[in-house]
């Protein structure tokens, strides 16, 4: 057949652009796939890539000869399918990367696949936790359902996640989070900052809140935007400490008070 002729006489560029490229991962020759004849020698390309993100048997090739870059892209479905019959093909690539690789890995699945995150969420959390990697739950309900929660208090949540319906459902589970939280411990006070960050939005329209790729956040006054971490509780409240402090506070209050 044509495709022995090509590994015979080492024409990895014409094997590289066959017509049939599924057949890179379905014909064999001499015990080995096509693709292997390939990728041992790191050989890969764009038009590949768009079968192996989605694809289970091409990203266990890819995991057979440790070519992971590409992989940092996979649809979060082929990663959920067995590898062996212990192993999820997500615990093989998580056992070759880093933690850096693993926060890509975990923001690509989250961009990509959104939806079928939000439904195995639980699954991949505790895969990463197994791996040395806690993840923040950010599917969550977006009101608050305890009974002694009054309607008024409902309706600033509300007024709250209409000001901010610019923002991605990602940043909007993070916040709500926080602020179940909080509203747990101090209702009264969350409900106070609430309101000011309304009133900011208000007068800030273009003020945005995003996610940053550390555990760190950040207020910028002047870029007009407010990182939180997805990594660490907290985070959102802390920075917006910061806003509400420069922006309105600080007229309020005697500072070295404050600041004490």
């Amino acid at each position: 057949m044509e495709y022995d002729k090509l590994i015979i006489n080492n024409d990895l560029e014409k094997l590289l652009n066959i017509n049939e490229i599924t057949d890179l991962v379905n014909y064999s020759y001499n015990n080995k796939y096509l693709i292997e004849y390939l990728l041992e020698k790191g050989i890969y390309n764009e038009r590949m890539q768009r079968y192996v993100e989605f694809d289970s048997k091409w990203i266990k090739f890819y995991l057979k000869y440790n070519i992971i870059e590409p992989l940092l892209n996979c649809r979060l479905k082929p990663l959920l399918e067995k590898y062996d019959d212990t192993n999820m093909i997500l615990d093989i690539l998580l056992n070759k990367i880093d933690d850096n690789k693993k926060i890509d890995l975990y923001h690509n699945i989250v961009r990509n696949s959104y939806w079928k995150y939000h439904d195995y969420e639980e699954i991949v959390i505790k895969k990463y936790l197994e791996h040395g990697i806690s993840l923040p739950k950010i599917f969550v309900k977006t009101g608050i359902s305890d009974t002694n929660v009054k309607s008024t208090d409902n309706f600033i949540i509300n007024e709250f996640l209409g000001a901010y319906k610019d923002h991605d459902s990602t940043v909007i589970n993070i916040m709500m989070i926080e602020i179940n939280e909080r509203m747990k411990k101090d209702a009264n006070r969350m409900l106070l900052d609430l309101e000011k960050l309304i009133k900011y939005k208000k007068e800030n329209p273009l003020f945005k809140i995003r996610l940053s790729n550390t555990t760190e956040g950040e207020y910028n006054k002047e870029k007009n935007y407010l990182l939180i971490s997805p990594f660490r509780l907290g985070v959102f409240t802390h920075e917006v400490s910061h806003l509400l402090f420069e922006s309105m506070e600080n007229s309020e209050y005697d500072y070295d008070k404050y600041n004490e």
